[in-house]
């Protein structure tokens, strides 16, 4: 039997998971949600609802496939931006499971680009998820990332939530 605890924090819903197996193993989870409103998103003819906290109803049918519709990012200036990380910290010894929950109105019109930066700031790797989860272990260097949504076709769709969670042996 599992058990699930849930911490809920600015921006993101945290989880911590037991799983019984022969081996147990402690699971951590986080939950992305898309609350920072306007902030870094492609509002140009957009219709954005939010109707909760896991459902967004976004529409656009002039936005061109590639366009970055939402960033969020693991590490931010607040004296410039005046906002604060919605994404927790990783590293780079871990694999990590990322799972884009969302309906849209084209099968795969949505992708994730995971963008990873070191500790001066310079782009030391980058990962698109065409499909709805992905495994991955991020370059070693990784001081930050950001995690962008890119329309690939959808004009219409409704977002939950984004979950990482942190794999183990």
């Amino acid at each position: 039997m599992a058990e699930r605890g849930w911490i809920f924090l600015d921006g993101w819903a945290l989880t911590f998971r037991s799983i019984e197996s022969e081996k147990r193993m402690e699971a951590l989870s986080w939950r992305i949600f898309w609350n920072n409103y306007f902030y870094e998103s492609y509002l140009y003819g957009s219709k954005v609802d939010f109707v909760k906290k896991d459902e967004v109803h976004y529409k656009n049918d002039l936005m061109p496939p590639g366009t970055v519709i939402k960033t969020w990012r693991s590490r931010t200036n607040f004296q410039a931006d005046k906002t604060e990380p919605t994404l927790p910290l990783i590293d780079g010894e871990s694999s990590y499971s990322f799972q884009l929950n969302c309906d849209s109105d084209v099968a795969g019109g949505l992708q994730l680009r995971l963008t990873f930066f070191d500790r001066n700031g310079q782009k030391i790797g980058e990962k698109v998820m065409r499909e709805r989860e992905m495994i991955l272990q991020c370059p070693i260097q990784t001081y930050n990332y950001d995690v962008s949504l890119i329309g690939s076709g959808a004009h219409e769709f409704c977002f939950h939530y984004i979950e990482i969670t942190e794999l183990t042996d």
